[in-house]
């Protein structure tokens, strides 16, 4: 909606109506235009990164299912990093619950308690 508006703002000039205004009442009128708290651009910036951590964090699950551990690490770390970034505590907590798993999945359990806690 805000996207059209602006498009029709910059459309048309509406200097005409405000000093038909003026003429007619005397006051002066200050035009006033909604604008969204988050720029487009960013909330696609942010709607990329978002995509990009959901497949981090998939392509870790596949990389742990077929063994290659330190793959799946980096892509979780990978994720997890994101997921910070773009303050996602559901995806934070979801990578940091998979990095756990894969180290209690290695007998480190000490390490696996730590990023439980933190997931938490």
């Amino acid at each position: 909606m805000n996207h059209r508006w602006n498009e029709r703002i910059k459309s048309r000039s509406l200097i005409p109506l405000f000093l038909f205004l003026f003429s007619f009442t005397g006051v002066v009128v200050i035009p006033v235009l909604c604008l969204s708290l988050t720029p487009p651009t960013l909330a696609q910036d942010q709607s990329a990164l978002q995509a990009e951590a959901d497949k981090l964090l998939q392509q870790g699950i596949r990389q742990f299912q077929i063994s290659q551990y330190r793959e799946a690490f980096q892509s979780w770390q990978n994720a997890l990093t994101i997921y910070r970034e773009i303050g996602d505590r559901g995806g934070e907590a979801n990578s940091l619950n998979n990095l756990g798993n894969a180290y209690y999945s290695l007998g480190e359990y000490a390490r696996a308690i730590e990023f439980y806690q933190q997931s938490l």
